[in-house]
This record gives C-alpha cells, sequence and structure tokens, in this order.
C-alpha cells in the first residue's frame, strides 16, 4: 500500500511457486495496481506465447501512466527532499 506509483502485476497462472491469488492479491494490496493473469505461464521468463500480450500490456501501461508516474516520480522526490532536509534538484 506504500507503492504510489501505477503498477502492473503480470501473474503465470501456472506458477508452480506463487499461486495465481498472490498475484491477485498483490494488485489489489497497490492502489494503482492493474493485475494481468498469464494463462498458461509458470514462473519464468516470459515464454513466447504470451509475448503479445506482455508487450501490448506493456505499452499500453507505460503509456498512459506516463504522466502519472511522473507526478508521483516527482512527489515522492519532494517528501524524500523534506524527510532529509535536500533541496528537490539534490534528489
Amino acid at each position: 500500500s506504500e507503492i504510489a506509483i501505477p503498477t502492473l502485476v503480470l501473474h503465470g497462472t501456472e506458477d508452480p511457486f506463487f499461486p495465481l491469488a498472490h498475484g491477485a492479491t498483490l494488485s489489489r494490496e497497490i492502489p494503482s495496481a492493474r493485475f494481468i493473469p498469464l494463462d498458461g505461464t509458470g514462473h519464468e521468463v516470459f515464454p513466447r506465447h504470451t509475448w503479445d500480450r506482455v508487450v501490448a500490456e506493456l505499452l499500453t501501461h507505460t503509456a498512459s501512466n506516463n504522466r502519472r508516474t511522473l507526478a508521483a516520480y516527482e512527489d515522492i522526490a519532494l517528501e524524500y527532499a523534506a524527510s532529509t532536509q535536500a533541496t528537490p534538484t539534490d534528489v
């Protein structure tokens, strides 16, 4: 719940280490997260059969969240600067 930037959670439906419910729970705990289950994928580098979906989701995520992400980073930098008595240009 402390993550303040848009987040994309990609999770394999066949992950033998972390059940699908873990990915869904993670995405619910991050206020601006989107959960994308990847059918037939385990705990691995995204296999070729998922590339079309993964690339499309990444492009959509980065394009639609670019301004919100920058604003969130600016807020984080200002908060950090305030807590360390640095100036925002030092961060």
